[in-house]
């Protein structure tokens, strides 16, 4: 699945470029960095539209691929610019916040606490690349601070996305014609990160009906 193969990828690249610091694997670690980004875009969609609006989710999903082959296509063509990299990520990441907070304060959902938690604790961690510090001691800089606090942060999205996913496996309804099929697959993609079994069970429960 997307969602979980792309992190994946990333922090693969973020290793290796860390244990080889070299013009190829600068590039490959930043733009996987970016592909995240980007893909935050679609699953913001996802769930802000949820089953309401295919069309607009296809719509997103169709901007952010063609805005990321742009980026791929300006960093490794035109320059490979470290300002201009840093002002998309905000933007796109500040834009994704500011409409899970819309959401968060719109639906009573019993997640949205926990979501507040992660964005607030992503923004924060986020000031450590925005206003970088040197090394104490030659050692702990602010880039080694933020991998340091980004996996208490997976762990707080990880606990929101299980409680959203048990919400949708209580109150979704399928249909049995290919386009919501396919639609429905393509939204729970992201969750495959919490490797919930159950999730397996509905399509396959769903496959057999076509």
């Amino acid at each position: 699945a997307v969602s979980s193969g792309a992190p994946a990828w990333t922090w693969l690249w973020s290793n290796v470029f860390y244990a080889r610091d070299l013009p190829m694997t600068e590039k490959v670690d930043y733009l996987s960095a970016n592909a995240i980004v980007f893909h935050g875009a679609i699953v913001c969609s996802q769930l802000l539209l949820d089953k309401c609006w295919h069309l607009g989710i296809n719509l997103v999903a169709a901007v952010a691929a063609i805005g990321f082959a742009g980026h791929i296509w300006y960093m490794l063509a035109v320059k490979f610019d470290y300002g201009w990299n840093m002002q998309v990520c905000l933007t796109l990441g500040v834009t994704q916040s500011l409409a899970y907070t819309i959401w968060l304060f719109t639906v009573r959902h019993p997640g949205r606490f926990t979501l507040l938690a992660f964005i607030l604790g992503m923004h924060a961690a986020m000031l450590l690349e925005v206003f970088d510090f040197p090394p104490f001691g030659g050692y702990l800089d602010a880039h080694a601070v933020w991998h340091a606090v980004t996996p208490g942060l997976v762990i707080v999205w990880y606990s929101f996305g299980l409680r959203l996913l048990k919400r949708d496996m209580r109150d979704c309804t399928y249909t049995n014609n290919r386009s919501s099929m396919l639609q429905s697959i393509y939204k729970c993609a992201f969750w495959s990160m919490v490797k919930d079994s159950r999730v397996t069970k509905v399509y396959a429960d769903e496959a057999s009906m076509q």
